[in-house]
Formats: structure tokens, sequence, C-alpha cells
């Protein structure tokens, strides 16, 4: 999308919320209504909320076990098998009180091939889109009011806003979390912090721009910290495993169950062109032809030589990227037909 109002002109505004301790902040009114509306029996879900109920937690500490606590949130355990599950249908209730009251969501393609994108939701962080600031502004009231009511907290600090249409700022609203006798203090209005097209930032661990640059280097982010990324990793590895007496057998393996695992991540999502994955290789070949005692006359492309014709058979790295992008795209346009037949 950011590509496409980039090229097409189009006009997008653009807002990722975080949430603090999501799983952790969920009221059990809540989990019951969102398990509810997937359709719960009534029977499970009375059973579940009773071992919600009357459960006793000990905490762990230098001087022993504590004495026992009935926790009043965190309906969705971390680490939980049924919390991702859980905090699904969750969101899904929340997504359908924001497609509810906006009315202005972003239209991807044209013509017949075309779609109206409101939100894309990956557990807890959501990102939302409208073509308008005023469209946005009204999602972002759907999701304040959501949290709001259902008791899950947001960290505006943390929540960031990309637009290529001027206008007044978006802001989002938050109550103070103390004590407060179960009554709404005065309301907080932040205004979101507003991306320039160059800056950085990190969404489900891919960093790029708005503008759709990526790195694999270390760079500082929107809100001048900084975030350590790929290249570093991969120099690090590599620099531990050229010091360890470790067989040429044994160095490919580490590639293919560390490092290369490692690297398709961020490649395989981002916006990384050959450029930048030869970079990866280059430094990953350094190590490896030491190990394998490649005398320096011969040229790095042996390693990537089928076997018969005297190579170590080993896959190029922008292969093996590509290969993971294609995947992803043929598992996309088969999710596309399963739709279709569907309907």
């Amino acid at each position: 999308m950011v590509l496409e109002e980039a090229t097409k002109g189009k006009s997008l505004t653009m807002i990722d919320v975080d949430f603090s301790k999501a799983y952790d902040s969920t009221e059990r009114f809540a989990k019951e209504i969102s398990l509810r509306r997937m359709g719960f029996p009534e029977e499970g879900l009375h059973m579940w909320q009773m071992f919600d109920g009357d459960r006793n937690m000990h905490v762990l500490t230098a001087y022993g076990l504590t004495e026992p606590v009935t926790p009043e949130c965190g309906a969705w355990g971390q680490g939980a098998v049924e919390s991702p599950t859980g905090w699904l249908g969750f969101m899904c209730w929340m997504s359908a009180y924001v497609e509810k009251y906006t009315n202005d969501p972003y239209i991807y393609g044209h013509n017949e091939h075309q779609c109206a994108i409101t939100k894309v939701i990956y557990a807890d962080d959501g990102t939302y889109f409208q073509r308008t600031r005023e469209g946005a502004q009204r999602a972002m009231d759907c999701v304040s009011n959501f949290a709001t009511a259902t008791g899950i907290i947001v960290k505006p600090t943390k929540s960031y806003i990309y637009s290529n249409s001027p206008g007044k700022a978006v802001t989002i609203t938050t109550h103070e979390q103390s004590n407060t006798k179960y009554t709404l203090q005065t309301p907080v209005y932040t205004a979101l912090t507003e991306l320039a097209d160059t800056a950085f930032f990190k969404h489900l661990g891919n960093i790029q721009t708005a503008n759709g640059k990526s790195t694999i280097y270390d760079v500082e982010m929107y809100d001048a910290s900084y975030q350590g990324n790929i290249f570093n990793k991969v120099n690090r590895n590599m620099a531990a495993l050229a010091s360890r007496n470790i067989t040429a057998g044994g160095t490919l393996q580490v590639l293919k169950s560390v490092v290369i695992r490692q690297i398709l991540y961020p490649t395989t999502y981002a916006n990384m062109d050959t450029a930048q994955i030869d970079k990866l290789q280059r430094r990953v070949q350094q190590v490896v032809r030491k190990k394998l005692r490649i005398p320096s006359h011969i040229r790095s492309d042996v390693l990537y030589m089928h076997e018969d014709l005297g190579g170590i058979g080993e896959d190029d790295m922008i292969d093996i990227v590509n290969m993971n992008r294609l995947i992803t795209l043929m598992m996309c346009l088969a999710f596309v037909v399963y739709i279709w037949y569907s309907i």
C-alpha cells in the first residue's frame, strides 16, 4: 500500500497502535464476550471462567513461595496454548467495532481488482489504514473507546502515524490506570508521532522506512533509539564460527541450522535488493572458504556449483531468499483461491 500510494499518487494515512501487556491486561468479562462471539459452547465457557475465577497462584521468590493470590486480569496467559486463538477472537471483536464506525478505508488496486482495507492485525500488533486524517482519527477514537471499555492498555509513546496528506494531528485517548474506584478520570489526548518518509520504524520484526527502504545495518529509529540489524548479527555469528575448531561439515550444518535461518526472516519479508543480500553472502563466504580451505585463486562460485561439476553444491543466498518469497506468494494465492471457492 505504501508503494502504491507513492507510485499512484493515492492518499493514505496509516497508524500503528501498540498495546502494553496485551495478553496480561485482558479482563475476564472481555474474554467471555469475545469467546461467545466465536460461538464457544456455554458449557465450556462456564468451565473456563470457573478456572479463571477460582485459580490461585504462587510467586517463587528468593525466600520461597508467596501466599496464594487470585489474579484479576491476565485472562490470556503468556505462553498458554489457547491464548493466541483467544486473543484473535478478542481482536476480531475490536475489528468489527472499528469497521462499523469508520467509513473511509484505503482502496487498494483499481477497477474490478480492488479491495477496501481498514486494518491489518497480527496478534496484538494492529495497523489501521484510511484515506484521510479525519478517517484515521475516527479509527483511533474507536480503538481508544474499545480499549477503555475492555481494560486493555494503549501505549501512545510506542504508536505512530504516517500520512502523505497534511492536516491536523491525530490523537489517541487514554485514561489514568491507577485505582480510580471504577470511574474514568480526565481523558488524556496524546498526538501520535508523525513518521517522515525517511524515518525508520519496526513492524513485525521488519525495519524499513515509509518510502519502502530497508537496510541490513544498525540504524537510528524514528524515536531516536538504535536498532540492531541483520548484518551485525551475521557478522558476530560468523566471527564466533571462525574462531572455533569446527570441521567443514560442521560449518555447513551451522550455516543451515542457524545463520541462514536468521537471515531469511528480514530478507524474505523486507524490501531488500540483491546488492544487500550479496553483502551478507560475502561475509558468510569468507568464513566458509577458510573452513573448507579453498585456495585464494579459486572463485567462490565453486561453493554453489553442482557436485557433479566439482562444486560444493550449496544454494546461493539470493536463490534461498527468492524461493522463500515465492513460497509465501504461492500460499497467499492458494488462500485467495480457497476463499473464492468457498464463496
